[in-house]
């Protein structure tokens, strides 16, 4: 399967499957819309695993240690 990236409400992008129902973009363009922190975190029907996507690069990391410190790789950036 590939990925698509999409463009959120708030101007951030988010990473997607290409057959992400519109039901799941809408959840994540209202949560973009109210995520002050800077990321959010999803869960990968493929992989079965949970991740945290960076609301800055719109990236998505699933390492364990991304999720609990609440870090995006891509950016360097420690969230708060």
């Amino acid at each position: 399967m590939a990925n698509k990236r999409i463009k959120l409400e708030n101007g951030a992008t988010a990473t997607v499957d290409e057959n992400c129902p519109q039901e799941i973009i809408d959840v994540l363009n209202g949560i973009s819309k109210t995520a002050f922190e800077g990321y959010v975190f999803v869960e990968s029907e493929r992989l079965h695993q949970k991740g945290i996507t960076c609301l800055t690069c719109g990236k998505t990391s699933y390492h364990p240690e991304d999720i609990k410190n609440l870090y995006c790789g891509f950016c360097n950036k420690f969230h708060k």
